[in-house]
């Protein structure tokens, strides 16, 4: 088992490599580094300054215009929070959710160690499972990617209110957090909100195909594999596919303006699909955003 572990993390480091040298690493810098800013010092107005960097407290009690200087964060801390319960194994196509899980922090924890970041996650199913504390360094990156391989939960179910108030209470400063789910819970929102006050938070939701559109198989039983719960279900009928179709519809447009209300980020990832070509295109248009704010 050990030695199996090993070699998935080998090949797995060695895949990721090779596309944060070529593809992510560029990028990543304009889209995470540089929002965290740090306060300078105040100093007298110049010609050409930012007048939106004016201090007007300053200013009123000085006479003439200061200005505010930042200087960017030289670490930038990166936390990723995953949802590893029972759903997380679910896969029709190539890979199940939880590889797809995987892969995905493999490349951003890989790519902010190459920028001297540091990374850190919190796994959770109905409670918080494992922490391992923020640190930079390649053996921290590595640690955190056996455990994603390693881990097997002890509940089925999803928590992440749990996982977001336990983050909370930790004494972090503004970081980026990516929650990692394929968000099958509820009662989570107002929490997100009250992270995302704090700490840049981008939600990566991920899917699988057979969740969007089923077959028309005949009768079958599903079988919730978080709550054990079993139906049976007559595939055959084209209006039970299409009112479960409508119905996930729904729940995808919910969840947008839950995440949209809270003030996340939204990245969507799919099972069949390799998810470096989502986050280069998330990438790219919070590149543009950014650009867009800064009025280039």
């Amino acid at each position: 088992m050990i030695d199996d572990i090993d070699q998935k993390l080998t090949r797995l480091h060695l895949r990721c490599r090779r596309n944060v040298d070529q593809l992510l690493a560029g990028h990543y810098r304009s889209v995470f580094k540089g929002r965290g800013l740090e306060f300078d010092e105040v100093r007298p107005y110049q010609i050409g300054d930012d007048t939106r960097s004016i201090d007007w407290n300053v200013t009123a009690r000085c006479g003439s215009p200061f200005i505010k200087r930042y200087q960017e964060e030289r670490e930038l801390c990166m936390l990723f929070i995953v949802d590893l319960s029972a759903s997380a194994h679910y896969g029709t196509a190539t890979a199940t959710k939880r590889d797809t899980v995987v892969e995905f922090c493999a490349q951003l924890a890989l790519t902010a160690q190459r920028n001297h970041d540091r990374a850190g996650l919190v796994i959770c199913s109905e409670r918080v499972e494992t922490y391992l504390p923020p640190v930079p360094g390649q053996s921290a990156v590595m640690r955190l990617l056996r455990e994603l391989l390693e881990f097997q939960p002890t509940n089925t179910g999803t928590n992440l209110r749990a996982a977001f108030e336990f983050v909370a209470t930790l004494r972090l400063r503004r970081s980026t957090v990516f929650v990692v789910s394929d968000f099958q819970a509820e009662g989570w929102a107002e929490e997100l909100g009250i992270l995302a006050m704090r700490h840049d938070v981008i939600a990566v939701s991920v899917a699988d195909a057979r969740e969007d559109e089923l077959p028309a198989a005949g009768l079958v039983q599903l079988r919730d594999v978080e709550t054990g719960e079993v139906a049976s279900v007559d595939l055959h009928s084209a209006k039970t596919r299409a009112a479960f179709i409508a119905q996930r519809s729904e729940q995808q447009n919910a969840l947008d303006r839950t995440l949209r209300e809270a003030g996340a980020d939204h990245l969507k990832l799919r099972t069949d699909r390799d998810c470096i070509e989502d986050i280069l295109a998330f990438f790219h248009a919070r590149e543009h955003r950014t650009a867009e704010g800064l009025g280039h």
